[in-house]
């Protein structure tokens, strides 16, 4: 009977360990602070345009928000809002983040009331992505 409550016990613990941050569903661990630091790189590009007046880039991957990226950009008046969506879905897709499983980037020109949002559902959009930016990086 020891026994069964000590092997329970250690299962319990795997089962929890494999839930915490940075475990992905597909039960490998992502490094937080890796992929975190690949979103600032993608900000700092984005923030350097001068059509963009502020960028956040965010990545997850939890329970709750399992590999996904969320990007949001405010622009300068005037800006053309969708090959601005289609550079930062570029630079997610031709970046290191992984795993990658959602894209979310709305772009706002809050001057002249108007933006765009662009939702990507890597699962099922993936082709078409490659199709026009090529495939993506193999994670190491």
């Amino acid at each position: 009977m020891r026994r069964r409550a000590v092997i329970t016990l250690a299962l319990a613990a795997v089962v929890v360990a494999g839930c915490g941050p940075g475990a992905s569903p597909g039960g490998s661990v992502t490094d937080t602070a890796a992929m975190q630091a690949i979103a600032d790189r993608i900000r700092g590009s984005l923030a350097q345009r001068p059509d963009v007046v502020s960028a956040t880039v965010v990545y997850q991957d939890s329970v709750t928000a399992p590999a996904q990226a969320y990007l949001t950009l405010a622009v300068t008046a005037g800006t053309a809002l969708d090959p601005l969506a289609a550079e930062a879905t570029k630079m997610v897709w031709q970046s290191g983040l992984h795993p990658l499983r959602h894209i979310d980037i709305r772009v706002a020109d809050t001057a002249r009331s108007r933006g765009a949002h662009v939702v990507w559902d890597l699962p099922k959009d993936a082709d078409q992505l490659t199709a026009a930016y090529g495939p993506r990086p193999t994670s190491s």
